[in-house]
Formats: C-alpha cells, sequence, structure tokens
C-alpha cells in the first residue's frame, strides 16, 4: 500500500494485486471487463476513477457544498457590511446607504469563473490521483490504446468454491526468478485452449475453453489425464464469469512472463516467425514429446520451467551440432527461423 497525503489526509492506494482483498479483485477484474470489451473501452480513465473510489471511498465534496458554503460565507459578509456602515446611514440617508452597501456587496459575490476553475482543478487532481493505480492497465493516450498489465505475483484467487467443493489452484510465484507446482503438460494443454479461444468465433466453444483452463489449473484431482477425463471442465460452467476472467488473464500473464523473457523469447519468436513466413511449425506438444523422446524429461512430471530449460538446452545441442557439422550458421537461421545473433549468442 502507498499513503498519498491528500489536503489533511492521508489516502491509501494499493499497489499491486497482492493489496487487494477478493472483493476488490472481483471488483477490479469487472472494471477491466468493460474497460478492454465493454462500456468504458473509450473512456478508460474512468475506470481509474471507478478503483481509486472503490479502493479507498475518496469522494470529494460535491459542488453543490461548495456552493452552499460560498453562499453562507457570502450572506455573512452582507450582514457585516450592514452592520459596520450604519455609521454612514445615520451621515448620509438611507437612500445613500442602501447605494452604498449594495456595491460593497457586489465586490464579494461569489466568481462563477472561480467555481469553474476549482472544479477542473479538483477534477484534474483526481484524475492524477486515480492514476496512481499502475498495475491493471495503462493507457497511451498517443496511440489511443489500452495496455493490459499482468503484474501478478502469485495466483490471484488461492481456491475456488463450486458448491461444497473446493478446488485449490496451480502455484506461480514470480519475483527475481520464478517457482511454480505447474508441470509442463498442465501448462502446454491450458495455452492449447488458450490460443484456440483466439480463434473460435462461437460464444459457446470460447466458453468450452475457458472452463477447460480453469479445470487445468484449479483440478479436482492430482493426476492430469485423469483430471481431464473426469468432467471437471463441466462444473466450471457454474462458476462466477468473473472470476473465470480472471484465471484466464491470469494465465495469460505466465504465458507472457516467458515469451519477454530474455532467456527464453527466442522459443516463441522463432514459432512466430516461421509462422509470419507461411512454414510448417511444431507446436508446444509436439515439443514436448521430442523433449521426452529425446531423454530432457517426461512433461507429465517435468516442472514448467525445467520444461522451458529444457527447450534452450535442446535448441542449443541441436545449433552445436549443426555448426560442428559445418552447417553455416546463415543456413541454421533460414531453415529454422531463429536471427542470426541470437545462434551466435546460443552456439
Amino acid at each position: 500500500m502507498r499513503a498519498i497525503k491528500v489536503k489533511n489526509k492521508a489516502v491509501l492506494i494499493p499497489d499491486s494485486w497482492e493489496d487487494l482483498n477478493f472483493g476488490e479483485k472481483i471488483f477490479t477484474f469487472k472494471t477491466l471487463i468493460r474497460v478492454l470489451h465493454g462500456d468504458l473501452k473509450d473512456t478508460p480513465h474512468i475506470g481509474l476513477l471507478k478503483l481509486l473510489i472503490h479502493y479507498t471511498e475518496y469522494r470529494p465534496k460535491s459542488f453543490r457544498f461548495y456552493r452552499l458554503k460560498s453562499m453562507v460565507k457570502y450572506l455573512w459578509k452582507s450582514f457585516l457590511i450592514y452592520l459596520i456602515n450604519i455609521p454612514f446611514l445615520f451621515a448620509h440617508g438611507r437612500r445613500q446607504y442602501r447605494a452604498y452597501t449594495r456595491l460593497l456587496r457586489s465586490a464579494q459575490r461569489p466568481d462563477p469563473n472561480k467555481e469553474e476553475l476549482e472544479r477542473e482543478i479538483i477534477d484534474l487532481g483526481l484524475l492524477r490521483l486515480a492514476e496512481s493505480i499502475d498495475f491493471v492497465y495503462k493507457i497511451d493516450t498517443e496511440a489511443r490504446k489500452i495496455i493490459p498489465l499482468y503484474t501478478f505475483r502469485t495466483n490471484p484467487f488461492t481456491y475456488i468454491r463450486l458448491g461444497k467443493s473446493k478446488y485449490t489452484g496451480k502455484r506461480f510465484f514470480f519475483d527475481l526468478t520464478s517457482h511454480t507446482d505447474i508441470t509442463a503438460r498442465c501448462f502446454v494443454d491450458a495455452l492449447d485452449h488458450l490460443l484456440l479461444m483466439e480463434n473460435v468465433k462461437s460464444r459457446e466453444h470460447k466458453e468450452e475453453c475457458i472452463n477447460k483452463i480453469c479445470a487445468i489449473l484449479y483440478p479436482a484431482v492430482s493426476d492430469h489425464n485423469e483430471n481431464l477425463l473426469s468432467g471437471h471442465a463441466r462444473r466450471m460452467r457454474d462458476l462466477n464469469p468473473v472470476v473465470k476472467f480472471g484465471i484466464v488473464y491470469w494465465f495469460t500473464g505466465i504465458v507472457n512472463c516467458f515469451r519477454e523473457n530474455d532467456t527464453y523469447r527466442v522459443l516463441f519468436d522463432r514459432i512466430k516467425k516461421a509462422e509470419d513466413e507461411g512454414k510448417i511449425t511444431i507446436g508446444m506438444n509436439e515439443i514436448a514429446l521430442f523433449l521426452k523422446k529425446e531423454g530432457y524429461g517426461d512433461p507429465n512430471n517435468m516442472n514448467l520451467i525445467d520444461y522451458f530449460d529444457a527447450q534452450v538446452k535442446a535448441l542449443k545441442d541441436n545449433i552445436s551440432k549443426a555448426i560442428a557439422e559445418g552447417v553455416k550458421p546463415a543456413d541454421i537461421s533460414d531453415h529454422t527461423g531463429i536471427p542470426l545473433d541470437t545462434i551466435h549468442r546460443l552456439k
């Protein structure tokens, strides 16, 4: 939590997803859905303001209050003007007294332009305060683009409930290094459904992909294959849609964690470049089977971090073997889609 001083009090603003309780996470995911896909897509700043008010319960006083305060102040000053200038009444008469006090009162009348300026200052200050919530999404004002942020250090939902049953989620801790109990097979199957979800058009099929991702990451039994065959994914149809969105959003962050990592990025770049050039590529499932065949480990039991390390090790071994057999690095780059500078770094 960060404490930001606003006038005479400190406002506590969450610094990360881990600072939020369950209800705040649900509200945040609801707002994120509205910003990414709903009625706040064109006004994402409103989403940040809603989050600020929900987290902190901070609300500037309404302008009805300010108008009432200004009016009371003006009436009090008018009374003092009448009272202080009573000697003027006796010296110059009632008519001059009225004209003189009217002139003095007009100088004390509230300025509507000042009120509008105060409104703009408060609105701007509130918006800047809302922009300090920088762990949910960013707004690129120049490109008019909303950038989702996957800044989870842990699973946003430790467990889920379906009826009387409680299912504990897979764990992924991200700090300077990553630690997880997700296996290579769980990751590969969930990733397949995530990619399929982006390509299918039917809402029903998208929902089924989401249910299967949730079932994989919150298993009913420890054995992965048994979990897939148990019909656990069908039970996920009863799970709160906002919770399901949060689970998929969290898993997308895990995928991005590897995709943007300096060491593992080459594995994704190689596949993407080959797809862009229309070449036949192998997916994560085929890679997992290849690693098992070559003796790097069984994907059913292999830890996810070890799985990616094994891919990099296999890539290094194959590049070194090809270069030892006389294949030029430029030819390897042409056939694999791996950039030449990356090949020099891996050999």
